[in-house]
């Protein structure tokens, strides 16, 4: 498997797999009120964030040392990890504001 594969690869499980695990236990915690999906909708979601941070930082660290120097992959990642990074620090700031 070639390098630039396997970065996508860990793009799509550790970047866009967890975006989808977040929508999805929106959606269920909309469905059922009380299950556990509504009670840990906060949680999941801090979850997600830090995975995808690391997802992001990972492709870039790889595509910077190894020499792939994909553009589209250096974009769609660093952009992805600065918005990821604001909005878990912004639902972190909301978290503890005490709603």
């Amino acid at each position: 498997m070639s390098l630039k594969k396997k970065l996508i690869l860990i793009f799509f499980v550790l970047v866009l797999l967890p975006i989808a695990v977040s929508f999805i236990n929106g959606y269920i915690g909309n469905l059922h009120p009380l299950s556990w999906s509504d009670d840990h909708r906060n949680q999941v979601t801090l979850w997600s964030l830090g995975v995808m941070i690391f997802g992001n930082a990972t492709v870039l660290f790889f595509n910077y040392s190894k020499g792939l120097n994909s553009i589209l992959l250096y974009v769609i990642s660093s952009l992805l990890l600065v918005i990821s990074a604001f909005l878990l620090y912004a639902l972190n700031m909301l978290q503890n504001f005490g709603f």
